[in-house]
C-alpha cells in the first residue's frame, strides 16, 4: 500500500508536468488533417506544402511524421502521394525542408539505371540539360516551368526554383504502362515523373506520378511500425539508466498491453489524462491486465513525433525523469498510438518477475 501511494504521488506530479508543456498543444492546434488518408500536416511541413504547390504537386500525406534512413542518416520525414518531405533543422530556412529524390528512388526500385537511358541531346524549342544529356519539351516543359520552390520572393517561377522542386530530367519522353494498365508518355526527373494525359483538359493533361504511393506499394519501408517506436523508447530509456549506473529495464508484455490499451482509450474518447475514461487509475489498469506489482509508475505524453523527442521531453521534466530513473523499477512497457501521437510508459517491479 505504501508503494502504491508513492507511485500515486509520482504520477500526480507527472500529470501536472505534462499538462503544462506548451509545445505539445501547438502540435495539435497547428495541424491540417485530411480525411482522404487520415493523416495530418503541421509546422514547417505544412508551411512548405502550402507554399510550394500543395495537393497537385505533393498529393495527400500518406504517413505521419516519422524516422527514415536517407543516405545513411536517420532523419524526420513525412511521405506524400507524390513526394517525401524531409526536415533538416541543421539548415537555415528555406533549406530546412528538403525534397526526396523519388524519381531516382523509384527507378532504382524497378531495377532501372537512368544513366543507361538513351540521351535525347539538344532539340529545337526544348530546354537541354547537359548534366544528364536530356531535353525537356512541349507541355512537360511548360508544366516544369510553371511551378517551383519559392525561395527568392520574386513574382513568377524562376528556372532555379523549378529545378529545386523537380530536379534534372533523367530520361527523354518514353511510353510506359501505368497502374491502370494503360500506356502513357512520361518523362522521369530526379524528384518527379511527369505524365501526359491527353484525355484530360488543361491544365490536367500533365500530371505528376504518385511516386510516394508506388514506392510504398513496391516494398520500400516508409516508416517504422508503432512497435519499432516502442522498442526504441525502451532502448533510449535504458541508455539513460545505465549511463547513471542503474540496471536496465526488461520489457514486460503485460505492461506493454496495458500501455497500448490506455493509448487506445485516450484516442477513442479524445482525452489526455492518467485517469481512464471509466475512472480507472494507472495501477488499476496494471492490475486489471494481470500485473502484480510492489511499486509502479506511469509517464504519458502526446504530440511528440519520435522516440528521441519523447524520451528527451520526459528527461527534461522532474516527475517523468524520477520515474525513468527510479532504482527499484525492473519492468517496462511502452505504447505508441501513431495516429494521435500518444505515448504511454508503464514502469514497475513485480514479485512475480524478481
Amino acid at each position: 500500500m505504501q508503494s502504491s501511494l508513492c507511485s500515486y504521488l509520482i504520477i500526480g506530479t507527472m500529470l501536472f508536468a505534462i499538462a503544462s508543456q506548451p509545445g505539445v498543444t501547438q502540435a495539435r492546434t497547428g495541424e491540417r488533417c485530411f480525411a482522404e488518408t487520415g493523416f495530418c500536416i503541421s509546422g514547417r511541413i505544412r508551411e512548405f506544402w502550402e507554399q510550394n504547390g500543395g495537393l497537385p504537386v505533393f498529393g495527400f500525406p500518406i504517413t505521419p511524421l516519422t524516422l527514415n534512413f536517407v543516405d545513411g542518416r536517420e532523419i524526420t520525414v513525412q511521405w506524400f502521394e507524390r513526394n517525401r518531405l524531409e526536415l533538416h533543422p541543421e539548415n537555415l530556412p528555406p533549406y530546412d525542408v528538403l525534397l526526396g529524390r523519388l524519381g531516382e528512388d523509384r527507378l532504382r526500385q524497378q531495377g532501372r539505371d537512368w544513366r543507361l537511358f538513351p540521351q535525347t541531346g539538344p532539340q529545337p524549342g526544348c530546354r537541354f540539360f547537359a548534366e544528364t544529356g536530356q531535353s525537356v519539351c512541349g507541355d512537360i516543359l511548360k508544366a516544369w516551368r510553371a511551378t517551383g520552390l519559392e525561395f527568392d520572393r520574386k513574382p513568377g517561377t524562376s528556372e532555379a526554383e523549378s529545378l529545386a522542386l523537380f530536379g534534372l530530367p533523367l530520361s527523354g519522353l518514353v511510353t510506359e504502362t501505368g497502374a491502370d494498365g494503360r500506356q502513357y508518355q512520361v518523362q522521369w526527373f530526379e524528384r518527379a515523373r511527369f505524365e501526359l494525359h491527353p484525355e484530360n483538359t488543361p491544365p490536367y493533361h500533365v500530371l505528376l506520378g504518385l511516386l510516394g504511393n508506388e514506392l510504398r506499394d513496391g516494398g520500400m519501408v516508409l516508416q517504422p511500425s508503432p512497435a519499432d517506436f516502442e522498442r526504441e523508447v525502451i532502448r533510449l530509456t535504458n541508455l539513460e539508466r545505465t549511463s547513471r549506473g542503474l540496471a536496465p529495464l526488461r520489457e514486460h508484455p503485460v505492461l506493454t498491453a496495458a500501455a497500448r490499451a490506455h493509448n487506445d482509450d485516450m484516442a477513442r474518447n479524445d482525452f489526455f489524462s492518467h485517469t481512464g475514461s471509466d475512472g480507472s487509475q494507472p495501477w488499476d489498469r496494471a492490475r486489471a491486465h494481470g500485473y502484480n506489482f510492489s511499486t509502479f509508475g506511469e509517464n504519458i505524453a502526446y504530440g511528440y513525433m519520435t522516440p528521441e523527442q519523447v524520451v528527451r521531453g520526459w528527461m527534461a521534466s522532474e516527475g517523468h525523469r524520477q520515474n525513468i530513473l527510479t532504482p527499484d523499477f525492473r519492468d517496462i512497457g511502452v505504447g505508441y498510438h501513431s495516429m494521435k501521437r500518444l505515448w504511454t510508459m508503464k514502469l514497475g517491479a513485480s514479485p512475480d518477475t524478481q
